[in-house]
């Protein structure tokens, strides 16, 4: 990681902890899909997710459903992915976000977080894990499982992009 990384990154984490403290101390309202944090003379675009509710109204932000323009999620891959590309907010959104917080990420399972990883690729243009978006991820693997229908319950850590994304921590 670069020194320009390193300090944005804290810089974030700061403006981050103080939106928190801010929106836990004043009445909830709708969060803006996204929220602009000041980078040098620019903006950066940040994405503020949650796999529930209420995990998403707690950290200011939205469902990473809603954000991913995803609904339900149900349905095979390509459905699903056609449904995001049939609602033009969800690609804008996909399009400007340029930094995706997802908090409990322990709540997401395998098979969402790489129809995540394969929507951003596709609407971003860009073969690198979701699309070139910095991800940042929250939550605790032994706190709670994935939500997961109908399906195995394969933790997001398992999936074969968690290691290419770099996130194992040996790269």
């Amino acid at each position: 990681m670069h020194e320009h990384d390193i300090n944005m990154f804290f810089s974030f984490i700061f403006h981050l902890s103080s939106f928190i403290f801010y929106r836990l101390s004043s009445t909830f309202t709708s969060p803006p899909p996204c929220k602009q944090m000041e980078e040098g003379s620019g903006c950066v675009s940040v994405a503020v997710t949650a796999p529930t509710g209420m995990a998403a109204i707690n950290v200011g932000g939205q469902t990473i459903h809603s954000f991913a323009g995803i609904g339900l999620a149900q349905g095979d891959r390509e459905k699903i992915i056609t449904k995001v590309f049939n609602t033009k907010a969800a690609v804008e959104r996909w399009e400007k976000c340029q930094v995706l917080i997802i908090d409990e990420i322990s709540m997401l399972d395998a098979h969402l977080f790489q129809l995540l990883d394969e929507i951003a690729r596709i609407i971003k243009k860009k073969e690198e894990p979701f699309g070139g978006i910095q991800i940042i991820l929250v939550g605790d693997f032994l706190q709670l499982p994935p939500v997961a229908k109908d399906k195995d319950r394969i933790f997001c850590f398992q999936s074969d992009l968690w290691e290419k994304a770099g996130l194992n921590g040996t790269g």
